[in-house]
């Protein structure tokens, strides 16, 4: 199993409220919010521009237990578009924010799901997410560690 759905139903407005609001965030359909050095050292960047996404990293995190976080990057995706999952430290997970024509439908490798706006997924390293849904997506993609492996492998 390379996907597995985690929560669904997040309201994801005042959040997308908020981006709307500061479109300059956007660079090349993304907008960072922390990242890592080679270091293992945190870089904030646009998160306190965008408080309102701290809700759904902290309940991701509690959700899965998780203890470490890692980069967390907002991605608008056009229909086609592709996002590349590489093996890190930490594994990685989706919440899908925005998505036209009422879901992405998404693929990695033979796996294909239907995702509404308000679901959150964890994702298998070594895979790709292909939008092929009729339209624009906007995801978060967090990659955080577990505590233990036993709350995000899937069974």
């Amino acid at each position: 199993m390379k996907i597995q759905r985690l929560a669904f139903g997040m309201d994801f407005i005042p959040a997308l409220n908020a981006i709307a609001r500061q479109e300059e965030l956007w660079r090349l359909d993304t907008i960072v919010l922390r990242d890592t050095t080679a270091q293992g050292l945190a870089n904030w960047f646009n998160f306190d521009m965008l408080p309102d996404l701290r809700q759904y990293i902290f309940a991701l995190m509690s959700r899965v237990n998780g203890e470490v976080l890692g980069p967390v990057v907002v991605r608008r995706m056009e229909q086609g578009s592709t996002l590349e999952f590489q093996e890190t430290p930490h594994q990685h997970y989706v919440l899908v924010m925005h998505a036209t024509s009422g879901g992405l439908f998404f693929s990695l490798g033979s796996e294909q799901m239907l995702a509404n706006p308000g679901d959150a997924f964890w994702v298998a390293p070594h895979g790709t997410l292909v939008n092929n849904s009729q339209g624009e997506v906007i995801i978060l993609h967090v990659q955080l560690t577990p505590n233990s492996p036993a709350t995000y492998v899937p069974a």
